[in-house]
């Protein structure tokens, strides 16, 4: 793949705490909220830039695409750095992109549907998910 192309990925935020705002960190402090709320998560769809499915990890950039760029992720944002003034919350957490291959690239890209991941919503302490997260379900190509 020599041009850059988008691929679509929707990130499931599974459980998350009652009350506590989760939003996307577009760029470094833009916000974008959960697209669809479900019974037991939120879900968070958008595009990455993918600039290099050769290397190794396949390279992304594009507004939400976070980190060095042999270790890229998202932030999904919490309480206060969610625009929640209230809360009692104030946390970011970086979700991996570290598991999406170059054959999970070209089967999005072939099949024209995105790529999902779940995550746990709540940390052990009851409140939102922070720090680095890992994966519930690792990025595979939706159904």
């Amino acid at each position: 793949m020599t041009s850059k192309v988008e691929i679509s990925l929707r990130l499931l935020v599974v459980e998350p705490p009652t009350g506590v705002a989760l939003a996307l960190q577009r760029g470094r402090e833009g916000l974008v909220s959960c697209t669809t709320t479900l019974s037991d998560a939120l879900v968070f769809e958008f595009t990455l830039v993918v600039a290099d499915v050769v290397a190794t990890p396949v390279r992304f950039t594009g507004e939400f695409a976070q980190g060095p760029a042999d270790a890229r992720f998202i932030y999904v944002r919490s309480g206060t750095l969610a625009g929640q003034r209230d809360s009692a919350w104030t946390r970011r957490a970086k979700v991996p992109l570290s598991g999406i291959s170059a054959e999970l690239v070209h089967a999005a890209l072939e099949s024209g549907r995105p790529l999902v991941a779940r995550v746990a919503g709540s940390a052990k302490d009851g409140g939102p998910f922070f720090a680095s997260v890992p994966l519930v379900q690792n990025w595979e190509l939706a159904v």
